[in-house]
Parts: structure tokens; C-alpha cells; sequence
């Protein structure tokens, strides 16, 4: 996933963002992954109203200096990936359409990478009461 975080932050002209995952935590918000495109992990501060928004409407936004768009499978958002700039009216709407587009890209990643989770765990579950009976 950081590798294509990496990508995303070639392609849009953000200067640091997060992929943070909502889903199964109780709706705290725990990046699954930030970066710094200068300085590797950063501290982010993300704007929870526009979040808020973003997974309660389904909707990518942007705003002055900062564009968001929901991870969503199945229409279920699982997070949402957030990128932000110091310079301001950057983004454009091209951008934002490219963000949609690799959210909708890492969402379905991630929702494969969970179901192959819950098989290996259930095919260990299987192989032990197997070992059990025997």
C-alpha cells in the first residue's frame, strides 16, 4: 500500500495524506497509512467535518488546499484516502476524478486483502480440528 501511496502522491500534487480505514474500529480514525512526500510519516491533522462528509455522502470533496474521497466496495465505505497541500487552489477537478478513481482501486484492494485474511484464517481453523480428530 505505500507503494501506491507513493504513486498517488506523483500523480496528484499533494505534499502529504493519509489512507485511513473507518471500518471495524468503531468509527475512530486510525490511518492505515500516512505520508510526507519530503520527509516520510508525517504528523496530519485531517479535517474530521470534511471526512464526516465524505463517508456520510459517499462523495470525494475538495476544498482550498485539501481533496478527500471515500474508499467504498459494495456501497460500504471502508475510509477514505485524504490529501492536503500548503499551497492553496491547487487541486483542480481533474484531480479529484483521478482520486476517486484510485480510491475506488485501493478499496477493492483492500476488501480482497480481508476476505484472503478471514480464508487463511478459517483454512487454519479447519487444518487444526482436523489435526484434533485424528
Amino acid at each position: 500500500m505505500r507503494a501506491l501511496f507513493e504513486l498517488i502522491l506523483d500523480v496528484i500534487p499533494a505534499e502529504r495524506g493519509a489512507m485511513v480505514l473507518t471500518e471495524d474500529t468503531g468509527g475512530s480514525l486510525p490511518p492505515l497509512l500516512a505520508w510526507n512526500k519530503d520527509q516520510g510519516s508525517p504528523s496530519l491533522r485531517i479535517c474530521k467535518e470534511m471526512t464526516d462528509r465524505v463517508l456520510r455522502e459517499g462523495l470525494a470533496l475538495s476544498s482550498n488546499a485539501v481533496v478527500a474521497a471515500p474508499l467504498i466496495v459494495f456501497d460500504r465505505a471502508l475510509g477514505f484516502v485524504y490529501l492536503e497541500t500548503t499551497k492553496s487552489d491547487i487541486f483542480d477537478a481533474g484531480h479529484l476524478h483521478m482520486l476517486v478513481i484510485i480510491a475506488a482501486i485501493a478499496a477493492t484492494v483492500l476488501e480482497n486483502a480481508r476476505h484472503l485474511q478471514r480464508l487463511e484464517k478459517a483454512a487454519g481453523r479447519s487444518e487444526s480440528a482436523a489435526c484434533d480428530g485424528r
